[in-house]
């Protein structure tokens, strides 16, 4: 009952037929659904779900989305300012994620996101830092060692209480691009204009986006219901060639990371893909995956996040991707586990922390334009 009504929660629009959130709250489970509803980041189509079928709205629910709500007001004025920097020394940028597939929704004021990720080419970091400061939005992070050691792919930054993450790369660390090559500049190279709520932003390739999102979801395990709605939403509003997206993710070497999050967001929310396509695409490793799935029920909503994340284009980088999730797993079990949150105060990469001064930070700003 309560997978029914949040995988009803996370259609790519909004249901006429709210009978299954009905049944869970008949049956005394509003809780639940709740908690389930703000773990999956589905609490703004809950809150309009319950207002339909005329149930009062929880306060704890009704607060997380008021906050939401002015963050996502807050993040697009933030976003205005970036746009118009950015356009001004015209540098080629990308607004990734939340605002970008929101865009493509019904109801894009749903699509709830709390800060903005920005793409721009690792040659053009420092000079887009340098642009930002002087407008006004501050410059986050002080630990330079830890971010030059661990390659990270963004910075952090605020504007008036909007986080910003500045990426060079689309994904965090070093160790996890190993085995991958996705190539930022080659995307920014394909980007195209898109109105995201009043601000005319960039956006980055039907295709491009798609990996993007596929592959984000993929390596946290691909079991988050937005993620997957994401997915879904792209897949039937955006104009995907899919023989692009097969050539593509190949080119990039993502290709098992797509195939199973497009795979999981098929089995979880419906998404409008072929299942053959995505046998040809996904070969041995998509079966044996679904096989993983059938078995294993402890691991979150969709099945194994292990059997997701852990795959790359490449047996050797496979490998070494599982050692590493198994290791960090085995550490996190035994209390020694090392948070990877760059607000994370015990984390290695806490923003916070000072440590290797602007000799750091020019050696980051250079290795951004270099590293892979």
């Amino acid at each position: 009952m309560l997978h029914a009504a949040l995988v009803l929660l996370a259609a790519t629009h909004l249901p006429d037929d709210n009978r299954a959130v009905a049944e869970v709250v008949d049956a005394g489970h509003l809780d639940l659904l709740v908690a389930g509803a703000v773990e999956h980041r589905l609490g703004p189509v809950l809150m309009e779900s319950l207002r339909r079928i005329g149930v009062d709205v929880p306060e704890p629910l009704a607060e997380i989305v008021s906050r939401d709500r002015l963050i996502r007001l807050r993040s697009l004025s933030a976003l205005a300012k970036v746009a118009r920097v950015l356009d001004s020394a015209d540098l080629g940028w990308a607004c990734l994620k939340g605002p970008a597939v929101g865009s493509f929704m019904q109801h894009p004021e749903l699509r709830r996101f709390n800060d903005l990720d920005i793409l721009v080419a690792g040659a053009d970091l420092a000079e887009a830092v340098d642009l930002l400061r002087e407008s006004g939005i501050e410059e986050m992070n002080r630990n330079w060692d830890g971010y030059v050691r661990y390659r990270v792919g963004e910075i952090p930054m605020a504007a008036k209480g909007v986080s910003i993450d500045l990426h060079w790369h689309l994904v965090g660390l070093g160790t996890h691009r190993r085995g991958m090559s996705l190539d930022p500049v080659e995307m920014l190279s394909r980007t195209r204009r898109r109105r995201l709520g009043q601000v005319d932003a960039s956006i980055l390739s039907p295709e491009d986006q798609l990996i993007h999102i596929a592959v984000h979801s993929a390596m946290s395990g691909a079991n988050r219901l937005d993620q997957l709605r994401d997915i879904a939403v792209l897949l039937e509003s955006d104009s995907i060639d899919m023989a692009l997206l097969a050539e593509t993710a190949k080119l990039h070497r993502v290709v098992k990371l797509v195939s199973h999050a497009l795979d999981r967001a098929r089995l979880a929310v419906d998404a409008a893909v072929d299942p053959g396509w995505l046998d040809d695409l996904g070969g041995r490793s998509l079966r044996l995956r679904r096989w993983i799935d059938s078995r294993v029920t402890r691991s979150g909503f969709a099945g194994s996040t292990l059997a997701v994340s852990a795959w790359r284009d490449g047996r050797l980088s496979t490998a070494a991707s599982l050692a590493w999730q198994l290791r960090s797993r085995l550490r996190s079990r035994l209390g020694s586990g090392v948070g990877w949150d760059v607000c994370d105060e015990n984390g290695p990469l806490y923003f916070a922390t000072r440590s290797g001064g602007e000799e750091k930070r020019a050696e980051y700003m250079a290795g951004a334009a270099v590293w892979e």
